[in-house]
């Protein structure tokens, strides 16, 4: 199964690059000339623009000095420059702490030209490195990461640029037909903390991708209404579970995959129907959130312990899941996070 790079780097020193609105590619991606030795065992690339053309030997007469030249040029006549010296246009990060030159390919699909460098660790820690887009223990401003409004409803961040599952599981859906999925902040508030997570369905043929949440002792399926082809899982969440909860809308996904309808049917067709967006989704957490409530004050006793259920406001308290014993849990999820939430369909 692949997954996503799970590296945490510093952010990058300099100025903060300008944002992605207007186009797909990520900032950070950069292309370069590279000069290599086709002679040599070891590949060592050097960037055209850190050449000094005129004190290497490779470009003159002077390259017959060269072991690796000499072992190789045989019979071959005499040059100007070393027979064996090629060039190659490459694609880098700028964001990585170490360049990794990549030959372009522009036919090939890619993370880092499309919209998925949004969900890219290296572009999160360096285009957003005050993590303001997180839904640990920071306030929401206005508006999002890059540019795009999340508003704020009850205390949940509600990104307006995504679409919402009955599961409170969310789409992000590029033009291209490329999908991310992930929680929303009203169901990571409520788990607080996962123990574990497993993925079940992942690969090249249409899905439905599932996540396997364990928290607080019961796994918890959790199952995105619709089908995505080539569905790969964010692998890294294993490793780091805290970030599904931390980071929902960013470093948290879950999967990514593409629409089927992507080939000859409107965008959008199959992956996001019956979904809710916009203002209909900020209506919608409003009355999920009045359903939390009144679950919490029906189903739940105050604790002899004096711990709170409820918080300032009538919200209530994070991490909710952690206090519940088993069978409360179970009823919890079936009731806001179940597979089939048909009876409780936004509109």
């Amino acid at each position: 199964m692949r997954g996503g790079d799970c590296r945490r780097p510093a952010p990058v020193t300099g100025p903060r690059p300008p944002g992605h609105q207007a186009a797909m590619s990520c900032p950070f991606l950069r292309e370069e000339n590279v000069k290599y030795c086709v002679a040599s065992a070891f590949r060592k690339m050097i960037p055209e623009s850190a050449r000094d053309a005129g004190h290497e030997r490779c470009s003159s007469a002077a390259y017959r000095d060269c072991p690796a030249a000499a072992a190789k040029v045989g019979g071959r006549p005499i040059a100007d420059r070393c027979p064996f010296l090629d060039d190659a246009d490459v694609e880098f990060c700028a964001a990585a702490p170490v360049a990794t030159y990549v030959p372009v390919n522009h036919s090939l699909p890619s993370r880092c030209t499309s919209a998925g460098h949004l969900y890219c660790d290296l572009y999160l820690a360096t285009a957003d490195p005050g993590g303001v887009h997180r839904t640990g223990s920071v306030v929401f401003p206005g508006s999002s990461r890059s540019g795009r409004r999340t508003v704020v409803v009850g205390g949940i961040p509600v990104p307006a640029y995504l679409s919402y599952a009955p599961n409170h599981m969310w789409l992000d859906r590029a033009g291209d037909g490329r999908c991310h999925v992930g929680i929303d902040a009203f169901l990571a508030e409520v788990v607080g903390r996962v123990d574990a997570i497993s993925f079940v369905r992942s690969g090249r043929g249409a899905a439905q991708p599932i996540a396997v949440f364990t928290v607080n002792g019961v796994e918890m399926h959790l199952v995105f209404p619709h089908e995505l082809e080539d569905v790969t899982a964010n692998t890294c969440l294993r490793a780091d579970p805290s970030r599904l909860t931390a980071d929902p809308y960013g470093a948290g996904w879950l999967f990514a995959g593409v629409d089927p309808t992507t080939n000859g049917a409107p965008p959008g067709a199959a992956a996001s129907a019956g979904l809710i967006a916009g203002e209909n989704a900020a209506r919608w957490f409003v009355a999920e959130g009045g359903r939390l409530r009144a679950f919490v004050q029906q189903r739940i006793e105050p604790p002899a312990d004096g711990a709170r259920v409820m918080a300032e406001g009538g919200r209530v308290a994070p991490g909710l899941a952690a206090r519940l014993e088993r069978d409360l849990l179970i009823a919890l999820f079936n009731e806001f996070f179940s597979p089939h939430p048909a009876s409780r369909r936004p509109s």
